[in-house]
C-alpha cells in the first residue's frame, strides 16, 4: 500500500493563482486590518483583502495596502484617500468606527496589474474602489447563504 496514489487525480481542479486580468471585479472585504510597519518608523496601514463574488473569477482573492501614516506627507495622502474610497463604498460614508463596518459588503474593485521595479513579479494594484448598486450572490461555502442577497440584507 502507498502513502499517496495520485494516479487517479485530476489536476483540473486547482485554481490559477495567475494575476487576475485587469477590470473590475464585485468583491466583498473579507478582512481588514490596521498594521505598523517593522521598515518605516512611524508607518501604519491597512491590510485588506477582498474575495470575487460575481463571475468566472468568483473566489480569488484581492490584496491591498493603505499607507495611512507615513513620514512622507504624499505617500500618506495616497493612502487615505484610498482608504476613504473604501469606506464610502462598502458603508456610504467617510468615517466607519471598526473593520467589522467595512466587511461582508459589495463592492466594486478596479484592478491593474503591473511588473514590480524591484521584483520584476506581477503586482495587481488596487485603483479604485465603488460601491456595486447591484444584488450580489456571495460565493458558496459553508457559512455563507445560498440566496442572492441585497446590500440592505446584509446583516454586517
Amino acid at each position: 500500500m502507498s502513502f499517496f496514489d495520485g494516479s487517479q487525480v485530476d489536476e483540473s481542479e486547482l485554481k490559477s493563482f495567475d494575476p487576475l486580468p485587469d477590470g473590475e471585479y464585485i468583491c466583498m472585504v473579507k478582512k481588514c486590518e490596521l498594521k505598523g510597519s517593522q521598515n518605516t518608523a512611524g508607518c501604519k496601514y491597512f491590510s485588506t483583502q477582498y474575495e470575487v463574488v460575481k463571475g468566472p473569477k468568483a473566489g480569488r482573492m484581492i490584496f491591498s495596502t493603505f499607507v495611512t501614516e507615513h513620514p512622507n506627507e504624499k505617500v500618506r495622502n495616497i493612502g487615505r484617500a484610498r482608504m476613504k474610497l473604501l469606506c464610502l463604498a462598502a458603508t456610504g460614508k467617510p468615517v466607519v468606527n471598526a473593520a467589522e463596518e467595512l466587511t461582508k459588503k459589495p463592492i466594486m474593485v478596479k484592478i491593474k496589474t503591473t511588473k514590480d521595479k524591484n521584483t520584476g513579479q506581477d503586482s495587481t494594484n488596487v485603483l479604485d474602489i465603488k460601491p456595486t448598486g447591484t444584488t450580489v450572490a456571495p460565493v458558496k461555502t459553508a457559512s455563507a447563504p445560498t440566496e442572492p442577497m441585497t446590500e440592505s440584507e446584509i446583516p454586517f
